[in-house]
């Protein structure tokens, strides 16, 4: 029998071989293939979901082409802007170049994932800001000009290619004193490793202020390869960060 629903195709194809989940991508209707790809959550792989908990800060996703960090993190935005009116939103790229090819028009970026879901985003790219019919907003910057960062305040952030920065202690940080609006203030940070040593992983942490079970990076996602040794050490001092602004 041929499934009918979205949530049918997703089990049959839970349940499939990948010989027959070939065989049943092939047998779908272009608005059947729309639909499944526009249900993130079920066919997202873990790495791709934000952690579980309500207290952490950062999440690092950090991992190779192919693993779907650029899709993940435009789910993560739109639902975040979907949810709530007014909600503000950093887009930090390597250059505003790469933020708006990548993070708002590209294939996996911020305009389709909001097509898949029924909305049509205002994009001013003259301004390079994004707005929701509920009035939420994200603004691109850049991690080549920490200064654009200071100032702003921001809901959430998304940081993508930090290991690519050109200034990624001080944009980082000036974006960090910008995350202060609203009660949850998070930053999701999506990247490919630059150079790669020895076999790491990024630290496990946890807060010691208030709160002091909350992890404030989580999500750590081991690179074939090895690990970039020097965000690894943004990283630690970030966590530092965190830690004197908890206390």
């Amino acid at each position: 029998m041929r499934p009918g629903t979205t949530r049918e195709w997703t089990s049959a194809l839970a349940r499939a071989s990948p010989e027959e989940r070939l065989r049943i991508i092939n047998c779908m209707s272009p608005i059947e293939l729309l639909r499944l790809d526009a249900w993130f959550e079920a066919w997202a792989h873990k790495g791709q979901l934000p952690p579980e908990g309500e207290g952490w800060r950062a999440w690092l996703m950090m991992a190779g082409r192919g693993f779907g960090k650029t899709r993940a993190g435009a789910e993560w935005v739109h639902a975040l802007a979907s949810a709530k009116r007014g909600v503000r939103i950093a887009l930090v790229g390597a250059t505003i170049h790469e933020a708006r090819a990548i993070m708002v028009e590209g294939v996996s970026g911020l305009l389709r994932v909001a097509r898949l879901n029924g909305e049509q985003l205002k994009w001013e790219p003259s301004l390079g800001k994004l707005r929701w019919r509920n009035g939420s907003e994200a603004q691109l910057f850049s991690g080549e000009n920490p200064d654009g960062l200071r100032g702003p305040e921001h809901d959430f952030a998304w940081a993508d290619e930090l290991a690519k920065w050109a200034q990624p202690e001080a944009a980082w940080h000036n974006l960090q004193m910008g995350l202060r609006r609203g009660s949850r203030a998070r930053a999701l940070i999506t990247t490919t490793p630059r150079r790669l040593a020895a076999h790491r992983a990024c630290p496990k942490r946890r807060c010691d202020g208030p709160g002091n079970d909350r992890p404030c990076l989580v999500e750590r996602h081991p690179i074939d390869g090895g690990a970039a040794l020097e965000l690894i050490g943004l990283l630690e001092r970030q966590i530092q960060f965190l830690l004197q602004r908890l206390r």
